[in-house]
């Protein structure tokens, strides 16, 4: 599915959002007022913003089809941990356990 919006027009809306944030109480009364004035919902100015706020920043010369290469990680062939995985730890204390009424060892 194509978004209906063309991308200039959610960057101008993200800008006028904000420029109008300091103007009002909260984040929710500022994209219901840019909302508003675009013609369109303000959940969907929000999620733009969520977006926008999240979008990986890449450098150039980023190799980003290697796995681990946008988020700067080194990754090896060679497994981090070498040894048998440890058992968790019990989450209360060891003992003898009653089930409905009997004690069971």
């Amino acid at each position: 599915m194509t978004n209906p919006y063309p991308a200039d027009f959610r960057e101008r809306a993200l800008r006028m959002l904000a420029q109008a944030r300091p103007d009002h109480l909260s984040d929710f009364a500022a994209a219901s007022h840019v909302a508003g004035r675009l013609g369109v919902n303000p959940e969907t100015l929000r999620l733009w913003k969520k977006r926008a706020d999240i979008a990986p920043v890449v450098s150039p010369g980023r190799n980003l089809n290697r796995p681990g290469s946008d988020l700067g990680i080194k990754t090896s062939s060679q497994p981090t941990h070498r040894g048998k995985p440890t058992r968790m730890s019990p989450t209360r204390a060891t003992g003898p356990r009653r089930v409905r009424g009997q004690l069971l060892r």
